[in-house]
């Protein structure tokens, strides 16, 4: 079965706005891969210091427990750090099922979660403004393009994805017949 390309849907806009999805969502879940995989890495770190210390007799006394509370924080940050990173990695797994199923409820779940995290962001940025105006200048700047940047991109992938039930099937990026066959579609 040969399947021929149509200039006009090759060149689309509509098909570069999915293209662009597409690379999104990979790059994506393979980012929060890796920060999963990171911080459980730290936490087990973290533990085993721990336990070795505990093994070896290392109790805090009253008077030298900065070492310990030190430990726990950080013990306590790398547990908040892997739960946010296995959240984060839920969804741009559901983001790339939704891509590849044309699965609206996941792409609507992912949209949901992205503004939560931008609103969470944006309320954390200016506290952060508030809290340390005199340091800020940099890091505000940095945070603000990286969260309008983000903003973009659920806005790209809601306009992509409210337009996808014009589409015909044979016309979607993940749904053309070559793309089935190399992932073992039937």
């Amino acid at each position: 079965m040969k399947m021929e390309l149509k200039p006009s849907r090759f060149f689309s806009s509509r098909w570069c706005m999915e293209k662009l999805c597409v690379v999104f969502a990979i790059i994506n879940a393979v980012t929060c891969l890796l920060a999963f995989l990171n911080s459980v890495i730290f936490l087990i770190f973290l533990l085993v210091v721990w336990i070795w210390n505990m093994y070896h007799g290392y109790i805090p006394t009253y008077g030298d427990s900065e070492g310990w509370t030190v430990l726990n924080f950080f013990i306590i940050g790398a547990v908040i750090c892997s739960i946010l990173a296995a959240s984060a990695l839920y969804f741009a797994a559901l983001l790339c099922l939704g891509i590849r199923n044309d699965n609206k409820r996941y792409i609507k779940m992912y949209l949901n979660y992205g503004v939560t995290v931008v609103t969470l962001s944006v309320l954390g940025l200016l506290l952060y403004i508030w809290l340390f105006w005199e340091q800020a200048r940099i890091d505000a700047v940095v945070s603000s393009v990286m969260c309008l940047a983000y903003s973009g991109i659920l806005f790209l992938i809601n306009k992509t994805y409210l337009e996808s039930d014009q589409l015909e099937t044979n016309d979607r990026l993940l749904s053309t017949p070559c793309v089935q066959h190399s992932y073992g579609c039937q």
